[in-house]
């Protein structure tokens, strides 16, 4: 798809924009509005400028330019929500009190002011969640009330991978008084709001309990493990007793995804028993198993993520997934250089000449180099008269062709009787570019720069006729299609491919094309394949129908495009390399984007019939010698790899991989660098050879499209989504993540594979195991439900509930604000604590108000009782009568950082009516 730029908060987001009367240049930063009407209420987003072609978009419209993104966004409204390290409250804060632009899911230590509570003031290690912007009239008006909150000072740009490493390394010492014997311990805590704190902490062989005294810089082997509230001396009511009840009990965790994988923790830092949870790491989900006598592993503060079972927890958070191709992967290995020795001699079009097996090469200047693929080295050179850059065309036996772009004549040479160079030259009247040969009929359709398509009789060795072309550009790539005896040509940029009949000498059709380059004809298929090096695309012609049928999107710029007759396959040169389509597929196969230094653009290429290496010219902008590079196809190795999927798939498990286009088994999981990320994946089993299913039934059924998320609040969001080949472009479809539905998306256009941090959808089944077509977006947002995970903003507590896929897309806003807050019909708030899918629970939830978050939904009131877990009942036996009695059991109250009465529902007081000692 064209573009103008890429998003400065996600650089896979691109767009067109309104230049508004401005004139941006590549590289540049500039902002944009949606709207210009009211400033108050625009949309504004910050962008890198890729291209300066004008497309005529409506909006969004370019307003200024910036000299980087930090800038841009901060000037914009933008702010940046954060999670604690210790507690996991969340805080939104403006963008321009960083100084910098921070990474999102990195990790930073700074001092925040709370000014929307209590104006408290506290060192911390923040997660970055996520970056935003506000409307100016909603910015505003959260900057008045109170609803953000600032940092102190200059924050550090040092970042850390995690929770714990930052922790780890901005912690200061605090005097601490053992709960047991009143001995004095040191421990590194993260700010002074754990004074008067009833703590737990551990020296990696035992667990304590303590009253943390006050700062005292020591030498220190403890850590700290979890924190009980103020004590009863100091306004709380935590208890030495209520810690001490833990004191050295260690709980073992199981990995969900490999049995044979445990961690040990302190009891005290985690839930209770049975809860599935996400370490604050890298090592995935695991289970609580129950109390162990092992040692500890992990010694320090953690943070939990509770889900309701492995898988969506797994599928929750992503796991990091190691695979393997099913079979063999071929490729390309750059080889070396024939240097042609001397800097001038860029080079302009290649051609192997299989009677002479050399392949000879046309410079920018008057030689033509003659080199060697047996001993990749330079066999002989000479001059062509006139000079010229020309086309050179191998013909038939020991019979090559050159054209010249200043002699109106094109030049025949004789490669049996005069190695020396001589040619024989023939005038047809025009200066020329390329040519192409119709062998049967002894022609050579010649495009010349009088804005016509010579035809050449190679018998008579005279022009027989003359085409004249209709872009009016210089139309000088060109290709002829045998089966329908039709000529088609490019002009380099311009927006059609041009179709003429040479027998008639008339012009058949313009087939619309934007930024064609090169072209070339696939025999097998009968189709065309036509270069677009500005839209990274190659597009496919059906010669029958003279329409584009396919769109294959390349890594980089594809310039010239040549059929393989020695393997079937079509090859494309890029900046830095190459890359092969399988026509029967139109997938690209293989490739080698990042071959240095400098580019070959635009320089042609050939291939040696002996082993069937390619040989491509190259000019070396970096100072040193033009040259042919040679490559030489690799084949034979299984392909291993990494994604993070967001779909539980056991060892073993054989998936179509979009990212490769290949099917893949995976092999294991990994805590390490991954490629691409697969929120979900069309997966094989049940049959006896699930990789040859994939291969054969699979994969040439699958497509991948770019589709357009059905939401009115972000009409940019766009995904790589594969389904089957059962859609069509406009039809509707709903994205999955992991095993669970999502939201849906209209498909827009096919694109090709790309690997290297991209990520992928795969889309809802109906019951025949097909794609799920849906006729409309608003047909599919109002069907299906999402189940979410709620946290009662006065509570605490969690909740697993569904919500209608609207009401999800309300909370989510793609592109603008997400509203992680929601009230229910009786006034109680909820934080949505993951915007993650989770199955389907029987538990229905309907908000009806959307809040940025639980200080947005309800005014914060330090006065009103708070309740923490859940209220039990508990039977006793009755004395009198057979049976038991169920009695509220009263339950002790504590004051929490705020001086918030909070009674603790999952604790019983040990006298009084109903006590445990009642």
């Amino acid at each position: 798809m064209a573009s103008n730029g890429f998003n400065c908060i996600n650089n896979l987001t691109t767009n067109t924009f309104n230049f508004n009367g401005n004139t941006p240049l590549v590289g540049e930063i500039w902002s944009t509005w949606d709207q210009i009407a009211d400033p108050n209420k625009a949309k504004r987003e910050c962008w890198e400028i890729t291209n300066e072609t004008d497309y005529g978009a409506t909006n969004p419209y370019l307003i200024s330019e910036y000299t980087d993104c930090y800038e841009c966004l901060a000037n914009n409204y933008y702010v940046v929500r954060v999670t604690d390290c210790i507690g996991r409250s969340v805080y939104t804060i403006p963008l321009y009190e960083f100084g910098f632009l921070p990474v999102v899911d990195d990790t930073y230590y700074f001092e925040i002011t709370n000014v929307g509570k209590d104006s408290s003031q506290f060192f911390s290690c923040f997660v970055i969640s996520e970056i935003f912007g506000f409307p100016k009239a909603e910015f505003d008006a959260s900057i008045t009330g109170d609803k953000f909150q600032f940092i102190n000072g200059t924050p550090s740009s040092l970042s850390y991978e995690s929770c714990p490493l930052c922790l780890a390394d901005n912690s200061f010492t605090y005097e601490v008084t053992r709960c047991t014997d009143g001995a004095t311990d040191y421990v590194p805590l993260i700010n002074d709001s754990f004074v008067g704190h009833l703590i737990s902490y551990s020296d990696g062989i035992d667990e304590y309990c303590g009253v943390v005294i006050d700062i005292n810089p020591q030498t220190t082997s403890f850590v700290f493990i979890n924190d009980y509230g103020l004590t009863e001396d100091n306004g709380g009511s935590a208890v030495c007793d209520d810690c001490l009840a833990t004191e050295n009990q260690k709980i073992l965790l199981q990995s969900c995804t490999d049995t044979e994988y445990t961690e040990v923790v302190w009891a005290s830092a985690l839930f209770d028993s049975g809860d599935i949870s996400n370490l604050s790491t890298d090592s995935g989900c695991f289970i609580v198993s129950g109390l162990t006598e092992d040692d500890v592993t992990i010694n320090s503060y953690l943070n939990f993520d509770p889900q309701p079972g492995c898988e969506p927890c797994i599928e929750c958070n992503g796991i990091n997934y190691q695979y393997e191709t099913c079979y063999p992967i071929s490729g390309f290995s750059y080889d070396g250089l024939i240097d042609f020795e001397g800097t001038n001699e860029t080079p302009f079009d290649v051609e192997y000449n299989p009677d002479t097996q050399h392949m000879y090469t046309t410079t920018q200047s008057t030689r033509m180099i003659v080199a060697d693929p047996s001993t990749n080295s330079v066999y002989t050179q000479y001059t062509i008269p006139g000079g010229g850059t020309g086309d050179i065309l191998y013909y038939d036996t020991n019979t090559m062709y050159l054209t010249s772009t200043n002699q109106t004549n094109i030049r025949k040479l004789d490669t049996s009787i005069d190695i020396s160079g001589t040619t024989t030259p023939y005038s047809i009247g025009s200066t020329s570019f390329r040519m192409t040969k119709d062998l049967p009929n002894n022609r050579l359709f010649i495009t010349c720069s009088d804005y016509s398509i010579k035809i050449f009789d190679t018998l008579s060795n005279t022009v027989t006729g003359s085409i004249s072309t209709a872009s009016g550009y210089y139309e000088k790539f060109i290709s002829y299609d045998p089966i329908n005896d039709e000529v088609y040509t490019t002009a380099s940029g311009y927006y059609t491919v041009e179709v003429y009949n040479p027998n008639t000498l008339t012009h058949v059709t313009s087939i619309p094309v934007n930024g064609s380059y090169d072209i070339a004809y696939e025999p097998n298929g009968g189709n065309m394949y036509v270069t677009c090096s500005v839209y990274n695309q190659v597009k496919v012609i059906d010669t029958t129908t003279k329409t584009v049928t396919n769109t294959i999107t390349t890594p980089q710029s594809p310039f010239n495009i040549r059929y393989n007759n020695y393997d079937g396959y079509i090859y494309v040169a890029l900046a830095n390399g190459l890359l092969k389509i399988d026509p029967l597929t139109n997938n690209i196969v293989a490739t080698n984007d990042t071959v240095t230094p400098s580019s070959n653009c635009c320089y042609g290429f050939d291939f040696y019939d002996i082993n069937n290496n390619i040989y491509l010219g190259f000019e070396d902008n970096d100072g040193g010698n033009d040259g042919l590079r040679y490559f030489s196809q690799t084949g034979g190795s299984i392909l291993s790899g990494y994604i993070k999927s967001y779909q539980y798939l056991q060892n073993g498990s054989v998936f179509y991989n979009p990212a490769i286009d290949e099917c893949c088994t995976i092999v294991g999981t990994s805590s390490t660098y991954y490629d691409d990320t697969l929120y979900s994946v069309e997966t094989f089993s049940g049959n006896d050879d699930d990789c040859a299913t994939c291969y054969f039934n699979g994969q040439p059924n699958i497509q991948i499209w770019n589709a357009s998320a059905c939401t009115n609040s972000n009409t940019y969001s766009s995904f790589y989504v594969t389904t089957d080949d059962t859609v069509v472009q406009g039809d509707t479809v709903k994205l999955m993540w992991g095993s669970n539905e999502w939201i849906c998306a209209s498909l827009i256009n096919t694109v090709s594979s790309y690997s290297g941090y991209y990520t992928y959808y795969n889309t809802q089944k109906n019951g025949l195991g097909s794609t799920l077509i849906y006729d409309s977006c608003e047909n599919c947002n109002s069907q299906g439900l999402i189940g979410v995970t709620l946290v009662n903003c006065d509570s605490g507590v969690e909740s697993f509930v569904s919500i209608t896929l609207d009401n999800y897309l309300s909370i989510y806003n793609f592109g603008s604000i997400s509203n992680y807050s929601v009230k229910d019909s009786n006034g109680s708030c909820y934080q949505i604590s993951n915007l993650c899918p989770i199955p389907l629970e029987e538990q229905n939830f309907t908000p009806v108000e959307f809040y940025l978050s639980c200080l947005f939904c309800e005014p914060f009131d330090p006065n009103t009782p708070r309740s923490a877990n859940t209220e039990n009942f508990i039977c006793i036996p009755d004395c009198e009568f057979t049976g038991s009695t169920a009695v509220t059991p009263p339950h002790p109250v504590w004051t929490d950082g705020y001086g918030t009465a909070v009674t603790q529902l999952n604790m019983v007081v040990l006298g009084g009516p109903n006590g445990l000692n009642a």
